[in-house]
């Protein structure tokens, strides 16, 4: 199988989020997994993409941890939806599930990137909240820096 990295790169908000929600929407990817910095986040995405019944991996039936779930959903080829939290505990028994199954892997946000943010102090978070990005309601993408 051909492997490929596409990167998407922009300001915060200017729609990166929005424009995976549309491709996944538009794809014919049949297995996507999907990891985001925020569990919020994770219903966003189960929500905005619904025909493709993305789950998220469940400690209830992982029988006390997520990760059991997560490799019965990637053995089925179902759509997952998880946090970083999840995909860094990943072992080399779910990379290995992922790679046999084909996965589409979607990454929002960059590890590194959302630690930096968290770890900023309190001058340097006022600074980047008064930045002004602007929103788009739907992002084409032209609108973002694409590199393959």
């Amino acid at each position: 199988m051909k492997q490929r990295i596409k990167v998407i790169e922009g300001y915060p908000s200017i729609g990166k989020t929005e424009w995976a929600i549309q491709n996944i929407n538009e794809s014919g990817e049949a297995r996507i997994l999907y990891i985001t910095p925020f569990l919020g986040e994770v219903t966003r995405i189960a929500d905005a993409c619904q025909q493709k019944g993305f789950l998220a991996p469940d400690k209830k039936q992982g029988y006390g941890s997520k990760t059991p779930h997560l490799i019965d959903l990637i053995r089925k080829g179902r759509n997952i939806v998880s946090t970083h939290s999840l995909f860094l505990r990943a072992d080399p028994k779910v990379l290995a599930a992922l790679e046999s199954q084909g996965y589409v892997l979607y990454l929002d946000e960059t590890v590194n990137a959302v630690q930096k943010l968290s770890a900023l102090n309190s001058d340097m978070q006022s600074e980047y909240d008064s930045l002004d990005y602007k929103a788009k309601t739907k992002t084409t993408e032209s609108d973002l820096r694409t590199l393959i």
